[in-house]
């Protein structure tokens, strides 16, 4: 749990970025990191593709058979 705080003050004070964690992580604690704001496909395609946001466009490919 130190290293992570260790962590979070370098990420904040050197390259001013919030990590995804909160200060105090608690074990077997799901944490979900900070979203961005990145592109957005425009409405038709993001209906194609289920979301209109391309960082979330994950096609299930399926597996193969052995």
């Amino acid at each position: 749990m130190e290293e992570s705080k260790d962590i979070t003050m370098i990420a904040n004070s050197q390259y001013g970025i919030r990590t995804p964690l909160p200060e105090n992580p608690v074990l077997a604690m799901a944490y979900v990191p900070y979203q961005q704001q990145g592109k957005m496909y425009c409405p038709e395609q993001g209906i194609v593709n289920g979301t209109l946001y391309p960082d979330l466009n994950k096609p299930f490919l399926g597996c193969k058979e052995r």
